[in-house]
């Protein structure tokens, strides 16, 4: 089986993975499907050769684990760990410069888009956290075109799709809680 193959299969199922992610109003949830969905992405973009898409989703993935622990570790909440998160992502464009000879713009759109899901994930507002993933997708969303990594381009779409749908289904029922409440 040709590896091109092998990473489109492989990102066919963290597509129907991701489709979890947004649907949940539980902050642990959404971590919990989102480490799911980077550790496939890591091996898709890895066999992809998209370098600094697999270097970001490795990021992503101790990124989670420790936004997790958050309200439950001190450590997890200490200052510095968004500045070390937002820092991090910029391993990842730096590896494929040195690894390229060269310094070019494709791994910065999944770097910033990773930025922002940092910003997100960071907050425990899951409204913040899928508002926020609307930008973050598109940059991804971009970065799988020009790699022409089809599974991941779709994956983003539908991302986006399931970040709105989040965003409605949970704005109505704080509407609805609302008209609940006297």
């Amino acid at each position: 089986m040709a590896v091109q193959t092998l990473a489109q299969i492989i990102g066919a199922i963290a597509i129907a993975e991701n489709a979890l992610i947004y649907i949940s109003n539980r902050r642990e949830r959404i971590l919990l499907f989102k480490f799911l969905s980077d550790a496939l992405w890591l091996v898709n973009y890895l066999l992809m050769g998209g370098c600094t898409g697999a270097v970001l989703n490795g990021v992503a993935m101790v990124r989670e684990a420790v936004f997790s622990q958050r309200g439950k570790r001190p450590w997890a909440s200490a200052k510095w760990i968004l500045p070390l998160f937002l820092t991090l992502t910029w391993v990842s464009p730096a590896l494929e410069w040195i690894r390229n000879g060269a310094i070019s713009w494709l791994p910065v759109l999944p770097t910033i888009g990773s930025m922002i899901f940092v910003l997100g994930f960071y907050s425990e507002s899951t409204l913040l956290t899928k508002t926020t993933s609307i930008l973050g997708n598109v940059l991804w969303l971009l970065y799988a075109l020009l790699i022409k990594n089809y599974t991941g381009m779709l994956s983003n779409v539908l991302m986006l799709l399931s970040a709105v749908v989040g965003i409605v289904h949970q704005r109505r029922e704080r509407r609805a809680d609302a008209a609940k409440t006297p």
